[in-house]
């Protein structure tokens, strides 16, 4: 967990503390605590950054860096952008906050549409043809915790 101390003295302590909470609402939703940070401190910049820059301002792996902006990316959050002078990849924020919410609500119902895998032990929730949700049980043998989970389901009716 990326506490306070980890981030550097150079960001601003509003901005620290919106990296901070930015990151612990999107592992709340699901995403990496590291994206939804990284996320945030672009949101905040004046200017685009570098995955060094980024990782030296949070404290994080550069590996950890480029994963999450590649993950940025696919999401349509962050765009890669020149800087005249510097061959390194610079990166910036959506900032426009309509455009930023119909993004990430356009990615989190494609992720729930996904055609679903069925595993044994989990089962999925189905309706009108479509993958609303799933139960799943993990504590006995695999055939028994979908057996659990099937009645769960059954008896949402």
């Amino acid at each position: 967990m990326t506490e306070m101390t980890d981030i550097q003295d150079t960001i601003p302590v509003a901005v620290r503390q919106f990296v901070l909470e930015w990151g612990n609402l999107g592992e709340r939703w699901g995403v990496n605590r590291s994206v939804s940070q990284i996320h945030a401190l672009l949101y905040a910049s004046k200017q685009p950054l570098a995955a060094e820059d980024i990782a030296d301002a949070l404290g994080i792996a550069r590996s950890n860096v480029s994963n999450s902006l590649r993950e940025l990316q696919t999401w349509n959050l962050i765009r890669p952008v020149p800087v005249l002078g510097d061959r390194r990849t610079f990166y910036q924020a959506e900032t426009d906050l309509w455009t930023l919410v119909s993004r990430i609500a356009a990615g989190r119902n494609a992720i729930l549409k996904m055609p679903v895998l069925p595993v044994q032990g989990g089962v999925p929730i189905m309706t009108g043809g479509e993958c609303v949700g799933a139960v799943g049980v993990s504590g006995v043998q695999s055939h028994e915790d979908e057996q659990i989970a099937l009645a769960g389901v059954n008896s949402l009716g």
